[in-house]
């Protein structure tokens, strides 16, 4: 069936940008939020309205239900403090991989541990604050909570790759070609070029191959699994 262009809709703070791959046969958007961060979301949850924001949103209404008892006070307060203690405490060990590279907290946040709760809210189990911009301060605008594994892809240390002027690390890319991204940095290593390495299938599944054409990477079928 031909496939639905979701281009310019809107779910909550998200804006759809552009069509990103077909995966298990359900198609994927690249969505822009409104905090500026982009966001690979599934058509259906954007039809649906059942996918808002990138994470960062405060006041989706599936945010943690045990919001405002103690136990999760106590958590976003350890959060706070500890945030502060490693951009402007010079003991702490910590210090030097934050405000020892120049990494502020707000000052709004620094001064108002109830200022910090207003823009952040309480997350979910197992989540924890990121910097969207590893680089950046702790501010409003480029901070989420996020779960473990986002944030291990948001490390400084990552190996970033840009195909058709997307960039993403290896195991993003990975979730798209099914290649795993220990894979896809050996190959790089070995002088492969982007594309090659990230889409070129693992020597057990060679019948599932990929060709570019133009700006779009096809798999045999003539699907699009990725374009720009």
């Amino acid at each position: 069936s031909q496939l639905q262009d979701l281009t310019g809709l809107r779910s909550g703070k998200l804006v759809v940008e552009k069509f990103s791959h077909i995966k298990n046969e359900c198609s994927y958007w690249l969505c822009r939020c409104d905090c500026g961060n982009g966001h690979v979301v599934r058509g259906d949850g954007i039809l649906k309205g059942l996918t808002k924001s990138c994470g960062c949103s405060r006041n989706d209404k599936n945010i943690n239900s045990s919001a405002g008892n103690k136990k999760s006070m106590g958590k976003v307060f350890q959060t706070w403090s500890g945030m502060i203690n490693r951009c402007c405490n010079k003991s702490n060990p910590a210090y030097k991989y934050y405000g020892g590279r120049g990494i502020e907290v707000c000052n709004k946040w620094r001064l108002s541990f109830d200022k910090f709760c207003e823009d952040m809210g309480i997350p979910y189990d197992g989540y924890s604050i990121d910097r969207i911009d590893v680089n950046g301060n702790y501010c409003p605008e480029n901070c989420r909570w996020a779960s473990t594994q986002e944030q291990n892809r948001n490390k400084r240390n990552n190996v970033n790759i840009i195909i058709f002027n997307t960039t993403m690390c290896a195991a993003a890319w990975g979730d798209i070609s099914k290649v795993t991204g220990s894979t896809i940095l050996g190959r790089l290593g070995r002088g492969w070029d982007n594309v090659a390495a990230v889409f070129t299938p693992s020597s057990s599944k060679r019948g599932t191959g990929y060709q570019v054409v133009e700006n779009k990477i096809i798999n045999l079928d003539g699907v699009a699994v990725w374009n720009y």
